[in-house]
């Protein structure tokens, strides 16, 4: 299907909102676990086989919710991206709705990221789409543009809980969107 930036800022905005009611903007999320968790999503940390392997979703064989689990390997800041990233699947991509059960359709996907070029058109579509969410997530765009020019990118980084590297694809993304000057 394919979404459009505003599409994904949108339901990002959505998701946070549900998690937040009390919060009147979109700021930044505090904790993703207790985020998740609050949508009715269990999370793990796991060893993976492959450390190319972030993270995945999975129906939990407990409950039958979902489930994100990270690499408890990566720091926590990558693992912050890749639960927001995983939720971006699960609500773009499975179609899940906050607080619901995973059916039986929707097994495990794991994307390695060295493999990207052998994705076809439609998995790349989903893995830009959830790392977009991701972004809009964690580093909501408004937020995102009030705090650029007071911050540089390591002290946009703990702000956001994000990876530098993180922040400056963001700027490239909002530049090229918005065809604004960014540092």
């Amino acid at each position: 299907m394919g979404y459009t930036n505003e599409q994904i800022k949108l339901i990002a905005s959505i998701v946070y909102k549900l998690a937040n009611p009390h919060s009147e903007n979109q700021k930044k999320v505090k904790s993703m676990v207790e985020l998740l968790q609050g949508l009715g999503i269990n999370v793990t940390k796991s060893g993976m086989i492959n450390d190319e392997i972030s993270g995945y979703v999975t129906k939990s064989e407990i409950d039958d919710k979902p489930e994100i689990v990270v690499n408890s390997s990566h720091g926590n800041f990558r693992r912050r991206f890749t639960m927001a990233h995983e939720l971006g699947h699960l609500i773009l991509h499975f179609k899940w709705k906050p607080f619901g059960l995973l059916d039986d359709n929707h097994g495990i996907n794991i994307a390695y990221r060295k493999d990207i070029e052998s994705y076809s058109f439609l998995q790349r579509t989903e893995e830009a789409e959830a790392n977009k969410f991701a972004a809009e997530l964690l580093m909501p765009e408004d937020k995102f543009l009030e705090l650029m020019d007071l911050k540089d990118d390591q002290e946009l980084s703990e702000y956001f809980g994000v990876s530098e590297l993180a922040i400056r694809i963001r700027k490239k993304s909002i530049k090229k969107t918005r065809g604004t000057n960014l540092q």
